[in-house]
């Protein structure tokens, strides 16, 4: 199936997510512990195929989501990020990203993405405020929405439990005037 860029970047391109170039591996990803260990929810059993290709039908379908997959200039599929619980009168969105081909790891993707994703989110779709939860240990995670523009709001003490001991979870949020200042 041919690439269909949604948003181009300088290093990555946020594409339309197709079940046949984007799906295969993200039900490989989302069912590795070794990528999954930061996320946010609990991936306490294995997710089916059937069951991702639900979560797909029901993102396509919803008025109140957005998702997008992350790939390199090579058309290398490396990641997805979303915006998720849209709410469109009080103008917020909940954000999430995972790179999930760990081999791309630590080479500013992310980061790229969450900008190119802010940009859409505050101006296309004239959103106000971004928000997302991190868990405390993911530094890269942390690291990139911080680049991104995103500031500390808080810490959700105990708030996840997974891997037999709870974690605490970072608060991280962006106003659409923030976002305005630091892309002049």
């Amino acid at each position: 199936m041919s690439r269909n860029v949604f948003i181009p970047g300088d290093k990555i391109d946020l594409g339309v997510f197709s079940r046949e170039r984007h799906l295969e591996n993200s039900w490989c990803w989302i069912n590795n512990n070794r990528i999954t260990v930061f996320m946010n929810s609990s991936v306490a059993f294995p997710v089916f195929w059937e069951g991702e290709e639900k979560w797909l039908e029901q993102k396509v379908q919803a008025k109140d989501s957005l998702v997008l997959a992350v790939e390199t200039k090579q058309e290398k599929h490396i990641g997805n990020l979303n915006l998720e619980s849209i709410d469109w009168i009080s103008r917020s969105a909940v954000g999430g990203i995972m790179i999930g081909d760990k081999e791309e790891w630590n080479q500013g993707y992310a980061t790229e993405a969450e900008k190119l994703l802010l940009a859409h989110a505050f101006g296309a779709l004239n959103l106000n405020r971004i928000h997302a939860h991190i868990v405390a240990g993911n530094a890269g995670s942390v690291r990139a929405a911080e680049k991104a523009g995103f500031q500390k709001e808080g810490v959700l003490r105990e708030h996840l439990f997974k891997n037999n001991r709870y974690h605490d979870v970072i608060a991280v949020g962006i106003l659409k005037q923030d976002w305005e200042k630091l892309s002049q």
